[in-house]
Order: C-alpha cells, then structure tokens, then sequence
C-alpha cells in the first residue's frame, strides 16, 4: 500500500527519514500507483506560488498498477505537474521516459550516485 509521509518544514527531516527507516521492502515496485497519489496530493497546491513536481525514485520495474491508468488519472488531472525519475538499480528506462513525456518531465541517472541525482533533478526543476 502507499503512504504519504507528511515531512512539513525542512525541520521535520529528522522525523521523515525516521519514518521511512521503519518501512521494510515487499519485493513489489508499486510505481505508478504511487506517482498517481503523489499528483493526487498536489492537485490542491497553489501553483501560482510554488513550481510543483513529482520526483519519483525507483530501483526496480513497475510490477504493481499500470501506466494505464497513471495516464488516465493525469488527463483527469488538468494541470501540467512534471513527473522526474531518478533512475537506479534495475529500474525501466522505458516506464521512465513514458512518464516524462507524459508529464514533461525528465528521467535522471542515479546509477552512480543518488545524492548527485537528485541535486541535478532540484536544479532542474
């Protein structure tokens, strides 16, 4: 199942990575249920003062979901939210760059280093 973790201000950091430390993994890559609940959450967002994103991060080739229906729930959507990838492990390539051109968004290498990713994916954004 997908969890939104709710981290508030940069202050609560210690308290989000706490909350992440405690989820184990299942073996499932649930990759667009997510993205599609993480556009759900943002739908609301005044996107006259902030530059809304998604920015998902994966290791492994969606199992769980479809991209189906990730594009049906973005159309619905009407608003023009990028979805980023950081790409690392074995994650798609292909699920990846489907969900950037829908999205406008941008698939990122994080083979190497995932700090350095997601570095680039915030300046690009």
């Amino acid at each position: 199942t997908n969890e939104v973790i709710h981290s508030g201000v940069g202050a609560d950091r210690k308290l989000l990575l706490e909350a992440i430390n405690r989820k184990s993994a299942s073996g499932g890559t649930a990759l667009f249920p997510a993205v599609r609940d993480a556009l759900n959450y943002l739908k609301n967002e005044d996107f006259s003062q902030y530059n809304v994103s998604v920015i998902a991060m994966t290791d492994g080739e969606a199992n769980v979901g479809s991209f189906a229906d990730l594009k049906d729930a973005y159309s619905k959507l009407n608003k023009a939210i990028p979805i980023y990838s950081i790409q690392f492990g074995d994650a798609s390539i292909r699920q990846l760059e489907a969900m950037a051109s829908l999205s406008n968004g941008k698939v990122f290498d994080g083979t190497t280093t995932l700090v350095d990713a997601f570095m680039e994916v915030r300046g690009y954004n």
